[in-house]
C-alpha cells in the first residue's frame, strides 16, 4: 500500500511542477494538477478556518486535503466554499447526469 500511496504522490508532484515549469504536459497530467491544486486550496482554507491555533489545525489541513483529492464535491468541504450551497448544488447535478 506504501508504494502505491509514493507512486501517486509522486506523480502528483510531477504533474504540480510540469505545469508550474511551463512545460507542455499531456490532458491527464493538466487534470492531476486541477484536482492536487483544488485540493491545496481546500487544504488551505480548512487550515485558515481552524481556530484557535491549537494543534487541530494541522489534522484538518491533512484531512481536508485528502478528502478533497477523493472527492471534492464531499459534503464535508462545503464549510470551505465560498457559497456552501453550491457544493450540494454541484453534487445533484453530478447524480443528475450520472
Amino acid at each position: 500500500m506504501t508504494d502505491r500511496i509514493e507512486i501517486a504522490a509522486s506523480e502528483a508532484l510531477s504533474a504540480l511542477d510540469t505545469y508550474m515549469s511551463g512545460a507542455k504536459i499531456s490532458e491527464d497530467e493538466k487534470a492531476l494538477y486541477q484536482r492536487v491544486t483544488l485540493a491545496g486550496c481546500f487544504a488551505a482554507s480548512a487550515y485558515d478556518a481552524h481556530v484557535p491555533k491549537s494543534g487541530g489545525e494541522g489534522h484538518a489541513l491533512i484531512r481536508t486535503f485528502l478528502l478533497a483529492l477523493i472527492d471534492p464535491l464531499h459534503a464535508d468541504l462545503d464549510y470551505l466554499r465560498g457559497d456552501p450551497a453550491s457544493g450540494e448544488a454541484a453534487r445533484a447535478e453530478k447524480e443528475a447526469t450520472a
